[in-house]
Parts: C-alpha cells; sequence; structure tokens
C-alpha cells in the first residue's frame, strides 16, 4: 500500500462558481440552482490534489440539505436557533494497489457458493450443458457488470458507490431515491448469508455427524463470526487486508487445485480406493447427453439466473471503496480498473473450471442427490471417508469467513457515507470514525442489523436459508436495473457531461471512444435485461415444493422480494417523515460544513429549530433545567439553587450548547 494520489473532488455542486462571473447575482443563484438540479449533491472534477489525501477533504462548507438559491442569507436569518453537533471522518493514510484492491473483490465474489451452487443449478436447468452455459452466462453478465461499474466509477470516484450514483442522477424529488436506497442497504445489505454458511460449515468440519446441524447454533456461530470480523477492522484495518489477501490467495489456490483435479477425472484418473466405493459413471462418461433432460420451466431459468448473479455478486466491491484505492499518476484509475477485470476474468475461468471438474467426477443423479457436493467430489477421487465431508467443512468454513471479511470492510464505509450524508438519526455518530480511521460505529451497525437478519432466518424450513442469502443480491436488481438504464442513456444524461463533452465509455481504452462506447452499451443492454428479468420472475410462486431435500412444503419464494422491496418503500416513507413533515413542523438538520485537516474531515451537522418544535424543545429544556436544579440542589445540600444555568442540549454522548 503506498500513499495516495487523488484527484480533487468537491462533493457538492453549490461548491462550484457559476462559469460566468460578469452574471448578476439573481441570475447566478439560477445557474446555481439549475446545476444543483442535475447533479444533487457531489460531482468530482479532474485536477489532481498536490496533498496527497483523499479528495473529499477539500471542502469548505456543505449544506447537503434545503435549497442552494439564499443559503446564506437563509442561515444568517435562522442562525440563533441553530444547534450543531461536530464529528470526525478519518481517512487511512495509505492505499490499496493491485493486489489488496483484488483481494477484497475475489474474498467478495468467491464465498460458500460456488461449492453448494453446481448441485442446485443442475436440479433446476436439469442437465449439465445448460448448466454449463448458465455458467458462461454469468461471466459475460458479470463482465458486463464490472464495465458499467468502472463506468460510474470513473465518472463519480467517491466512496460510497451505488450511494452517490442514485443521487448524481437525479431522478424523482430530490433524495427520495438515495432514502429508499439508504434504508434498503442499512437494513438488508449485510453479511447474514456468509454468516450462516460459516456456522454451518464449522459444525460439518468438527461435528462427529457431519450431516447433523444444529440451526441454533448456526445462528450463533454467525452472529459470533460477523461480529469478531467487525471488532477486529474496528482494532486495525491494515490487519484486516492483509488477512484479506491470504485469505484471497488461499481460494485462488483452492479453485485452481480442484480445477487441476477436473482434469485428472477426466483422464479417468483416481485412487483405488475411489474405484472399489463407486461404480457408477466417471470422467468424460459423465458429459455422454449432455444436455438431455433440460427443464422447460421458465421460473426455474429465472431462479438459476438469480443464483448465478449471487454467485458472481461482489465485482463492485472497489467501487464501494474507491477513494481508498491508489490513483497513479498519469492514468489516476488504472488500480481500480485493472484490479476488478482481472479479478473478474480469473474468478469467471476458474468457476467454470470448477463446474467442468465437478460435472467430470460426479453423474447427475449424484449431484442432485447429494446435500454436499464438495465432499461427493473429493470421494469420488480420493475415496469414501468421512474425511473429505470434514475437509469440504473446513474449505466452506475458510472460504465464508473470507467473504465475511471483505463484506464487512466495504459495507460499513458505506454505511458510514449514509451517515455523512445525513440520512441516519445522530448522523454525527454514524459518520465519524474511531482508531486508526476505522468508521467503528458503521461497523457496529452493520453488525447489529446483520445479527438480527441472522436471529431471524427460518432455519427450520427447508427454504429459509435460501430465502435470506438471497435477500441483499435480490433486492439490489432494482438498483442495478436503474443504474444500467441510466448508462444507456447516458450519452443524453447531462449528469454523465464533463467539460460540456457527451459521455465517452473510459473503461475499455485499449478500444477508440466510439467503439468503446458501444460495447459498453450493448453489454449494459444485457445486464439490464438480465437483472430485470430475474426481478420479474423472482414474484411468480416457485413450483419447487419438494423442497431440495426435503418434501415438506416451503415458505414461498417471493418473501425475499416482498421483504427487499417493503424495506426499499420504508426508506421512502422515511423520505417524507425526515423531508417533508419534521421541516414542516420546524425541525430540519443539515450537514453544515466540511473541512479538511491533513487526512481529517471535520464535519458539522446542524440542527434548526423552530415554530412547534421550538416549543417542544423549550418544554424539554426548561424541565431539564428544574430538573437539574433540584438534582444539584439535593447534591450540595444548599437550600436554593442561585447560579444561572446554561442552556444544553445533548445529542449522542456529547453535550451541545445552544447558540444565542
Amino acid at each position: 500500500m503506498a500513499q495516495p494520489s487523488t484527484p480533487q473532488i468537491i462533493r457538492s455542486r453549490r461548491h462550484q462558481e457559476p462559469s460566468n462571473a460578469t452574471l448578476s447575482p439573481a441570475a447566478q443563484a439560477v445557474e446555481l440552482h439549475e446545476l444543483d438540479a442535475v447533479n444533487s449533491r457531489r460531482t468530482p472534477q479532474a485536477p489532481p490534489n498536490s496533498s496527497g489525501i483523499s479528495p473529499s477533504h477539500s471542502v469548505s462548507a456543505q449544506t447537503s440539505r434545503g435549497d442552494s438559491v439564499g443559503v446564506a442569507k437563509d442561515l444568517a436569518t435562522r442562525g440563533s436557533n441553530g444547534i450543531t453537533a461536530l464529528s470526525n471522518l478519518v481517512y487511512p493514510t495509505k492505499t490499496l494497489g493491485y493486489f489488496a484492491t483484488s483481494g477484497l473483490i475475489v474474498n467478495r465474489i468467491i464465498g460458500s457458493g460456488i461449492f453448494d451452487l453446481s448441485p442446485v443449478l443442475l436440479d433446476l436447468v436439469g442437465s449439465k450443458g445448460v448448466a454449463l452455459c448458465i455458467w458462461l452466462l454469468g461471466c459475460l453478465i458479470s463482465w458486463a457488470g464490472v464495465l458499467l461499474y468502472i463506468e460510474y466509477g470513473v465518472r463519480f470516484p467517491l466512496t460510497g458507490g451505488e450511494l452517490y450514483y442514485i443521487d448524481f442522477l437525479g431522478l424523482g424529488p430530490p433524495l427520495l431515491i438515495t432514502y429508499m436506497y439508504a434504508v434498503m442497504f442499512v437494513v438488508i445489505i449485510g453479511s447474514q448469508g456468509n454468516g450462516l454458511a460459516f456456522g454451518s460449515a464449522v459444525q460439518v468440519a468438527v461435528a462427529s455427524n457431519p450431516l447433523s446441524v444444529d440451526g441454533g447454533l448456526q445462528k450463533l456461530l454467525g452472529i459470533g463470526i460477523v461480529g469478531l470480523v467487525c471488532l477486529a477492522q474496528a482494532k486495525s484495518r491494515g490487519f484486516s487486508v492483509q488477512l484479506s489477501n491470504a485469505i484471497a490467495v488461499y481460494k485462488i489456490l483452492l479453485l485452481t487445485f480442484i480445477s487441476v483435479l477436473g482434469f485428472a477425472a477426466l483422464a479417468n484418473a483416481r485412487t483405488e480406493s475411489a474405484q472399489k466405493s463407486f461404480t457408477s459413471q466417471y470422467g468424460k462418461e459423465n458429459f455422454a447427453n449432455a444436455f438431455s433432460g433440460t427443464s422447460s420451466n421458465v421460473y426455474n431459468y429465472g431462479l438459476a439466473t438469480l443464483f448465478i448473479l449471487r454467485a458472481f455478486h461482489g465485482y463492485e466491491n472497489s467501487n464501494l471503496i474507491l477513494e481508498e484505492i491508489r490513483r497513479p499518476l498519469g492514468d489516476e484509475f488504472r488500480v481500480f480498473r485493472r484490479s476488478a477485470k482481472v479479478s473478474i476474468l480469473v474468478i469467471g475461468a476458474l468457476y467454470v473450471l470448477v463446474n467442468v471438474a465437478l460435472f467430470a467426477a460426479c453423474s447427475t443423479e449424484e449431484l442432485r442427490q447429494t446435500p454436499d457436493g464438495t465432499a461427493l467430489f473429493f470421494q469420488k477421487i480420493f475415496g469414501a471417508s468421512h474425511q473429505a465431508r470434514r475437509a469440504s467443512g473446513i474449505v466452506r468454513a475458510i472460504s465464508a469467513f473470507g467473504c465475511v471479511i471483505a463484506h464487512t470492510y466495504t459495507l460499513a464505509r458505506v454505511k458510514q457515507e449514509i451517515g455523512r450524508m445525513g440520512i441516519l438519526p445522530f448522523p454525527e455518530f454514524w459518520a465519524k470514525s474511531t482508531q486508526g480511521g476505522a468508521p467503528g460505529p458503521a461497523l457496529l451497525l452493520h453488525w447489529i442489523f446483520t445479527s438480527i437478519l441472522i436471529a431471524a432466518t427460518p432455519l427450520n424450513d427447508a427454504n429459509g436459508y435460501y430465502v435470506m442469502s438471497v435477500l441483499s443480491t435480490l433486492t439490489r436488481t432494482w438498483v442495478c436495473v436503474l443504474l444500467g438504464t441510466a448508462l444507456l442513456l447516458a450519452p443524453r444524461l447531462k449528469a454523465f457531461r464533463q467539460a460540456g463533452e457527451s459521455w465517452r465509455a473510459k473503461s475499455i481504452p485499449q478500444l477508440r471512444p466510439r467503439a468503446g462506447t458501444y460495447i459498453v452499451l450493448f453489454l449494459a443492454l444485457l445486464y439490464t435485461s438480465a437483472n430485470a428479468f430475474v426481478f420479474i420472475f423472482s414474484w411468480f410462486p416457485a413450483d419447487l415444493q419438494k423442497g431440495y431435500y426435503s418434501g415438506k412444503s416451503l415458505l414461498p419464494a417471493y418473501v425475499s422480494p416482498t421483504v427487499g422491496v417493503s424495506f426499499s418503500i420504508l426508506g421512502g416513507l422515511y423520505w417524507i417523515w425526515d423531508r417533508r413533515l419534521l421541516p414542516a413542523v420546524g425541525y430540519r438538520l443539515e450537514v453544515e460544513a466540511e473541512q479538511s485537516d491533513g487526512n481529517v474531515v471535520h464535519m458539522s451537522f446542524k440542527r434548526y429549530i423552530s415554530g412547534p418544535s421550538l416549543k417542544i424543545y423549550s418544554f424539554f429544556d426548561s424541565t431539564m433545567k428544574k430538573l437539574n436544579a433540584v438534582w444539584r440542589h439535593r447534591a450540595e445540600g444548599d437550600a436554593s439553587v442561585t447560579a444561572p444555568l446554561s442552556r444544553t442540549y445533548l445529542t449522542s454522548s456529547n453535550a451541545r450548547r445552544l447558540g444565542t
């Protein structure tokens, strides 16, 4: 990791001077208002920052809520009612290079799903040939997603990713979609799937009967591992990155080893013990009639596509921490762009090879009947043994652990940015950094909601883990559709214009701008269509009432999209409360100022109180003063209290003085 070299970013259009200095003050205000309507509050600038500090930190003032016209005058008239709360956000002094950035992407994508998904996918589509085609389609969709997110990252290079991309597009009423996304992200987007996978894998690895998994213990282990990772990252950023790098290397070597075993299976090579234990088809025989038994159920293909999107989910991981990635001179987005591309190419190739290996070693019937495809694979090559199941548990536990690390590292920083925007209650607490620049409060927030989701997972239902594990992926499909559609319209959208010029693709710099733009637009269409297909078909009842390894009735599959959309709607209702109802009764919060001091951003959140809110506050304040006087009188044993009391207002854990 090296010292950062990042471009300066002005995070609000409100901090830009109008381009025509001869305009009248009224005209300048109108022009500033129009710029604000186009790109909301934040926009990147190109000039490099000579101080070497992350770009977000050269901001002189921030007013992310309220009108841009007449802001100074408005503040002057209402300043007497302002209650200021301060918070510091500390950015790392060292940035992430190729290895660390790729490690976070690899760990985010390669979880335990690759070891469990192949049998499920084969059960859905019915044949190995179609299953491999689905995997290849997943590689193509993921490549399209990588290029799409690179375009957004280059255009809007801010930590927070989708949070700011949605904001910049300026769709609908101001901040409405941002609130919907923020609430959905805080509540649903967590590490619950991999936490539960870790809890199950650990029990398989250590239990005498590997097929016996206790649901309560699984949840406890899942909550514990996420909490342990959050605590470790709050204490040491460097150790977390190094551990992520080590596990990423392990995952790549593991998939490479399985791929090599697959080539051995194709050559009919295996141990004598395996030959005696299994008399079923092996090697090339398993690819005879590869397309026989193919399913014609459209819903199954929608579900298979969802599983594939989940298997590749994480290619956008570097976008979420873009301000922590090194930006070398000359081509400042080279590390970001190449890390994402190389990671997804390597993972895509290994995913296909691992499935070829699995299909070569195991017959279709064996895969559709086994609860553990990885253990079956090792047994078909090395011989039947309980140790194979334990080895499978260890492999999956380490993979899930690495995924939790990458999830937590990036998602917590997005949640910190949500606090920084003033969307969460008590934003001064959630936005601040703790030891070593770690987003301590955001890590706590991440653990709280992940724990709630893990505890709420109905593991007694055969479909319970599926519903919870795909919840975040399925919920994000509407965001992917929105961003994909916006990129298709990028040549016509003002948000994508730079220096007055229309948008041109920058994710494939090796090609001419026109050719690269056409390729990116085609892939954006594919990406948008795939996500729209998954989102639409996820609402249809599943013809899967014969549960996987269970004959019991299942929890309906549409529970996932229903829960996800419900929390997005809840975000819209919260927007009405925070942006409409509270200001109507005289209360509003503004992110008043952001000032840089080295790698520390000093943020000021100011609460303005008037009308009914001021009356309520005055009553509360006077009551607290009276109680304070009584308590002081009792403590001091004095008959009367004559000293005047200061007017204070408590926010979070600190006392904030009310300006007069």
